[in-house]
């Protein structure tokens, strides 16, 4: 996709945001969805999945579906020790 229209596309999901918060904390990414997707063991697009990525690609914790309690503790228990 040529740069004009990138920006043109993040301009108008910079503007489709209008949450300060929000917006600091959501990307754009231009990519090949598909591939993106089986690259991370991303099945399904109806569910949010978080993980924990290092700079080298390697996934050192996953989750999908609604944030528990269990999960933000056993994520930032894998935070303190992937370091």
């Amino acid at each position: 996709m040529n740069p004009i229209f990138r920006r043109f596309i993040a301009e108008g999901m910079r503007s489709g945001i209008p949450d300060p918060t929000a917006r600091a904390t959501t990307i754009t990414l231009h990519l090949d969805k598909p591939s993106f997707r089986a690259s991370l063991g991303i099945q399904r697009e109806d569910r949010v999945y978080a993980l924990l990525v290092d700079r080298q690609g390697v996934v050192h914790w996953r989750a999908a579906g609604r944030c528990t309690d269990a999960a933000e503790k056993d994520l930032r228990d894998r935070i303190a020790t992937t370091r």
